[in-house]
C-alpha cells in the first residue's frame, strides 16, 4: 500500500509547484478527463477516486510520470493492461499540455510526442541543441518542387 500523505505534506508541495501545475490540479478539464477515461475503461466510482488522486501525485512531484502505470496497477489495483490503457489516456490529457512544467518538477525532459504503446511516457535527456545539419543534404530551396504549377 502507498505511503499516506499527511494535508501538511501535500499542501507543502502543493505551494512549491509552478502556477501551472497548479491549475493543472484544480482543473476541472482534466478532472472530467480523468473520469470519463475511467468510465471508458471501466472503472467503479471508488477505484476513479484512487485515480484522481495518483495523477494528483504526479502533479505535485510525488510519482515520476514514467511510474503512473505502475502505480495505477499497485495502488488502485487495476490489471496491467488497463492500467497502461488509463495511463496513457491520463497522460494524453492531463500531463502532455503540461509536460514542460513536469519535466522542470522531475529535472528531465518528458518527450513531445503522446506515450509510447507501452503506457509509459518517453524520458530523456534534455537536448538544447539541434542535431547539425550535414553540409552535403540538400536544403529545400535546392530541390525542384514538381507538385507546383508554374508561375506565368
Amino acid at each position: 500500500m502507498a505511503e499516506q500523505y499527511t494535508r501538511e505534506k501535500l499542501w507543502s508541495l502543493y505551494k512549491n509547484i509552478s502556477e501551472e501545475l497548479k491549475d493543472a490540479l484544480w482543473s476541472e478539464d482534466g478532472s472530467d478527463a480523468i473520469y470519463e477515461a475511467c468510465e471508458r475503461n471501466g472503472i467503479n466510482t471508488e477505484d476513479s477516486r484512487k485515480v484522481q488522486r495518483q495523477s494528483a501525485y504526479v502533479l505535485l512531484g510525488l510519482t515520476p510520470p514514467e511510474e503512473f502505470a505502475a502505480a495505477l496497477e499497485k495502488e488502485v489495483g487495476l490489471k496491467k493492461p488497463v492500467a497502461k490503457k488509463l495511463a496513457q489516456e491520463i497522460f494524453r490529457t492531463v500531463f502532455f499540455p503540461v509536460r514542460i512544467f513536469l519535466s522542470e518538477l522531475y529535472h528531465t525532459a518528458l518527450g513531445s510526442s503522446a506515450p509510447p504503446a507501452g503506457g509509459v511516457p518517453p524520458i530523456a535527456p534534455s537536448s538544447p541543441q539541434s542535431p547539425p545539419i550535414s553540409p552535403s543534404a540538400p536544403s529545400v530551396s535546392q530541390k525542384s518542387d514538381t507538385y507546383r504549377e508554374p508561375i506565368e
